[in-house]
């Protein structure tokens, strides 16, 4: 069983590639040790040592992978309709968020319902304080007519907010 062409494979899945290297690395150990006909004590105990270790890796793991699961519902990306208003802000770029607001720091594509505006990725970096459970942007000027609002003050932006620490791939 020779996996030394695909250990980097392997590892490129992060930590759980890590836990299935190091488990096989103790399956090799624990072979070579029944093997010898007499077995050093202290070399079995530090493979005990080592295997021990493995497990508890490997509950961490597994516990960090469901506690994700179950618990981490901000870091999911999200489609919804926000209430957007053009403002005077000194950044070009910027879209400012409610001060409550799930997606503080994180990656939006902002789309106007008209067919005919393409779609802006952006990252909110201010925060505005806002009343009630609505949520609301402030777009800076450049970025409300790059939305086509030469005109329009305020309007309904679909909003796709990228997952926690992702950014969309355009």
């Amino acid at each position: 069983m020779d996996i030394s062409a695909n250990i980097i494979k392997i590892l490129q899945l992060g930590l759980p590639g890590l836990v299935f290297l190091l488990m096989l690395m103790s399956f090799k150990l624990i072979t070579r040790a029944q093997n010898k006909d007499k077995s050093d004590p202290k070399v079995l105990k530090t493979i005990q040592l080592f295997i021990s270790t493995n497990i508890a890796i490997t509950l961490i793991v597994v516990g960090a992978s469901v506690l994700d699961q179950v618990y981490v519902d901000e870091g999911v990306a999200k489609t919804l309709e926000i209430k957007a208003i053009k403002a005077n802000m000194e950044e070009t770029h910027v879209v400012a968020v409610c001060t409550n607001s799930s997606f503080k720091n994180r990656f939006m594509l902002l789309k106007d319902p008209n067919p005919e505006v393409g779609i802006i990725q952006v990252r909110s970096k201010g925060t505005i304080p806002c009343s009630g459970e609505d949520e609301e942007l402030r777009l800076s000027s450049y970025l409300a007519n790059q939305l086509g609002w030469k005109d329009k003050k305020e309007g309904i932006l679909t909003v796709d907010v990228a997952a926690n620490g992702f950014k969309f791939d355009l």
